[in-house]
């Protein structure tokens, strides 16, 4: 790995509350997806927690549970939050943000900001008033319990499926991707994080955060 990968920033991203399981055509979605690639092309390591969450009809992660491993990402994982247009209309992020801010993280709406505090360069952030984010975190008691113990799994697994066709110009191979293989994996690990999340234990799931990245960024893989 190179001085850049080993140094990178990792970012937390939120958006407005979602439908738990959006399908790929939900606009919002989309842009969540959106946002995720373009801060993966400024340089940032990005965990998403709706991209994360498991696609499975039928499954419930209580809000309890979900804030447990939100703020687990945040405290142990994350170098800052980013929070999407719109975040002030969502009452849970609130939580989050208050959250954040109570661990010391840089919270950014602008990745112009973001980009500035990471070459170490004067920025703006959001602040949250001592008043409100106690009062925030008083309210949510039962959230605050299960922090400590929620436990994280990390699902490992093969992802990409290719042919490679060649080498570029910059001496690089050339892959072309195999996008059904490759669901079909992402599927695989998608059913290891729901088994997970019914026993109670927050799984990162790789395949379902970058989902099918592949095809819409132009990251080195080496950078996931």
């Amino acid at each position: 790995m190179s001085e850049g990968e080993i140094g990178l920033k990792t970012v937390c991203l939120f958006g407005p509350n979602l439908p738990p399981f959006f399908t790929d055509a939900n606009p919002e979605s989309e842009a969540l997806e959106n946002y995720a690639i373009d801060l993966w092309h400024a340089g940032f390591g990005v965990l998403s927690a709706h991209l994360n969450a498991p696609r499975a009809p039928g499954l419930v992660i209580s809000p309890e549970m979900q804030f447990a491993f939100d703020a687990r990402a945040i405290k142990d994982f994350a170098d800052a939050v980013f929070v999407m247009p719109g975040w002030e209309n969502d009452e849970s992020l609130w939580l989050r943000v208050a959250w954040a801010y109570s661990r010391n993280k840089p919270i950014f709406e602008s990745l112009a900001q973001l980009s500035r505090w990471r070459q170490g360069l004067p920025y703006a952030s959001l602040s949250v008033p001592v008043y409100s984010w106690l009062k925030i975190l008083a309210s949510a008691t039962a959230f605050l319990g299960l922090i400590e113990k929620v436990k994280i799994a990390f699902v490992a697994g093969k992802y990409f499926v290719g042919e490679k066709k060649g080498r570029g110009a910059d001496g690089k191979d050339i892959w072309v991707s195999n996008r059904n293989a490759i669901h079909e994996n992402i599927l695989a690990a998608n059913r290891v994080a729901v088994a997970l999340w019914q026993e109670g234990i927050g799984a990162f799931t790789p395949h379902n955060n970058t989902h099918h990245f592949e095809l819409k960024t132009r990251i080195d893989e080496a950078i996931y």
